[in-house]
């Protein structure tokens, strides 16, 4: 069965609301996209808004995957932030973040799952649609908290 699961519209909604817990206004900005594919080529400088920067979110990488020697599936994510003043001219900083599942120590810029998020086999994996999304949505969670306290910290 197809799943409604919008992971990029969750992402930045757990930034988002980081953002403004932390006191800044938020300026949505629906109208600029990125269609799956497409290369990255926004014009920040034609990028209509009234705020003080321009902050980028996206995913590089969202996806399940059979590592090289291995039978179950695991999820690989990784996703980005770049803030531009607001003119979108200047560049101010970025911040990446991925998934390092079973972590033994915490390293900068990865977030942590040492729950076991796999799957034996694509099989298992199309038959529990329920966990599948329960993984994604959690991993999204994790990889939104990471990059809206690290968004954070570098704009002081």
């Amino acid at each position: 069965t197809a799943e409604n699961l919008d992971l990029g519209k969750q992402l930045t909604e757990l930034v988002v609301k980081q953002l403004q817990d932390a006191g800044l206004t938020v300026e949505l900005l629906n109208s600029v996209e990125r269609k799956p594919g497409a290369p990255d080529d926004v014009d920040y400088t034609k990028v209509t808004h009234n705020s003080d920067a321009i902050l980028q979110l996206w995913f590089s990488e969202i996806a399940y995957q059979s590592p090289r020697g291995q039978s179950a599936y695991w999820p690989r994510v990784s996703a980005g932030a770049q803030v531009y003043d607001k003119t979108g001219k200047t560049y101010y900083f970025q911040s990446y973040t991925l998934l390092d599942r079973g972590a033994k120590e915490s390293k900068t810029g990865y977030f942590d799952a040492k729950d076991d998020l796999s799957f034996e086999s694509q099989e298992v994996m199309i038959d529990d649609t329920a966990k599948l999304r329960t993984n994604l949505e959690r991993v999204t969670t994790q990889a939104g908290e990471y990059l809206g306290k690290n968004i954070l910290l570098q704009s002081r």
